[in-house]
């Protein structure tokens, strides 16, 4: 009987912990990898309907830096044509995110929120009105071997 008391506390104390250590993943580090990181714009839908280009070439980037500065231009311009420069701005609870620009705003629910993709869903207050799919630009075959 008492081994059985003394197995109760032990699993009892063992079960319960400190978890103040526990640091809180930042979410917009997906985003730009601590420094920058291009993610392709994979999908533009509405209704359904996929609005984006079908080839990885006639695609859209989006490139996130750790400033919270985000560039968004065709994959083809990159470096030679002005880009739509803004600011990232993610909810604490990650999710909701807006997308800064000049003369709009763009805002976002997040529906996914991961190292492989961020989906992106408008809300009624945004001035972009699809859903978005941002995937990261792939690594080429050339580079894997």
């Amino acid at each position: 009987m008492v081994i059985r008391l003394f197995l109760f506390i032990l699993l009892f104390y063992s079960c319960s912990s400190d978890y103040s250590d526990i640091k809180k993943i930042n979410r917009e580090s997906l985003f730009h990898g601590n420094s920058s990181k291009i993610w392709v714009i994979n999908k533009v839908k509405k209704k359904g309907v996929n609005y984006a280009a079908l080839k990885l070439k006639d695609k859209d980037v989006a490139i996130f830096y750790e400033s919270k500065k985000i560039l968004i231009q065709p994959m083809k311009t990159l470096g030679t044509f002005p880009s739509k420069t803004g600011t990232l701005e993610l909810s604490d609870d990650n999710k909701r995110c807006e997308f800064h620009f000049p003369n709009e705003v763009w805002r976002f629910t997040t529906v996914e929120i991961s190292s492989k993709k961020i989906s992106l869903k408008p809300m009624k207050n945004s001035a972009f009105f699809y859903e978005m799919e941002l995937i990261p630009y792939p690594e080429s075959e050339a580079i894997k071997n």
